[in-house]
């Protein structure tokens, strides 16, 4: 039964992606995608690739702050997770498969799967909350932005995911809910699972420097991701507002994130393109950009 759920899911989320991307060249001029592609400056792409590689480096330094003390993974091997965990990212159908690549290596190394969760958990909270800060943010300082109905929802979701997940940490209950599949085998009653998956995630208030150097570095990352998405625009001799890029792009990425299309393809280009659309971006310029910095 399992299998087959599987299965179908996976079939319909193939049957998004294609919808998607069906949608997408209906209409994208394909003959302008290929113009502006091939059109690059490849000096502002290659300053764009050597961002995005130091942004990875970020990430593995704000993943090892968020790590248990003591824990077994030195540098070495959290790059080599990290590298395995971003592969799975692009391939499964969702945008969070590393993650569980990321987690079963924590567990491995630490023998407890409720603390690993639990980082894994903060981490993404951590990611989530400094994406909507910087969306708020930009959408305070460029005005247009407040006219426009599509990045006001946007970005009015983007806290509420933000929101949504710190409730779901809090809430001893659907700790528990999220926890059941955990349950059969185990020697351990449910709600004192949950609590100790708690207990972990609390455990952060006695490393309350290690949380805002990992949220510095969160803001940081995001920020470069934003000046990547700005540098491939350039690439592209696309003329859109930096703090436009720094409200739409939090927003496609939430929308990647749902579990809609195969690895947020179709659906993060889709995003971009409408968010895009009424600032004089083409969708020809929108889905170039998107398809580049995805890749």
């Amino acid at each position: 039964m399992a299998g087959g759920s599987t299965a179908y899911s996976l079939a319909l989320r193939a049957a998004i992606t294609l919808a998607a991307f069906a949608w997408i060249s209906r209409v994208v001029d394909l003959g302008a995608l290929r113009a502006a592609l091939s059109g690059a400056d490849t000096g502002l792409l290659s300053a764009a690739i050597a961002i995005f590689l130091f942004i990875q480096a970020l990430s593995i330094a704000r993943w090892k702050l968020l790590l248990p003390a003591g824990s077994a993974l030195g540098w070495g091997s959290l790059g080599e997770s990290f590298c395995v965990a971003a592969f799975f990212n692009s391939v499964l159908p969702t945008t969070i498969g590393g993650d569980g690549m990321r987690a079963y290596d924590l567990i491995r190394a630490n023998g407890d799967w409720r603390s690993s969760i639990a980082r894994i958990f903060v981490e993404r909270l951590m990611g989530l909350t400094a994406l909507a800060a910087m969306a708020g943010a930009a959408f305070c300082l460029f005005p247009p932005a407040r006219r426009d109905p599509a990045l006001g929802l946007g970005l009015l979701a983007l806290c509420g995911a933000a929101a949504a997940f710190l409730g779901l940490l809090a809430s001893r209950r659907a700790v528990r809910t999220f926890l059941l599949p955990f349950e059969r085998g185990s020697l351990i009653g449910i709600s004192e699972q949950a609590g100790r998956f708690q207990d972990a995630i609390l455990d952060y208030r006695s490393r309350l420097g290690a949380v805002a150097a990992a949220f510095s570095l969160a803001l940081t990352i995001h920020a470069g991701t934003i000046l990547v998405y700005v540098l491939v625009a350039a690439a592209l001799s696309i003329d859109v507002p930096a703090l436009l890029l720094a409200l739409a792009v939090p927003i496609a990425l939430l929308a990647a994130q749902l579990p809609l299309s195969l690895a947020g393809w179709g659906v993060r280009e889709g995003a971009t393109i409408l968010l895009l659309k009424d600032f004089g971006v083409s969708p020809a310029e929108a889905l170039s950009l998107s398809l580049l910095c995805a890749v």
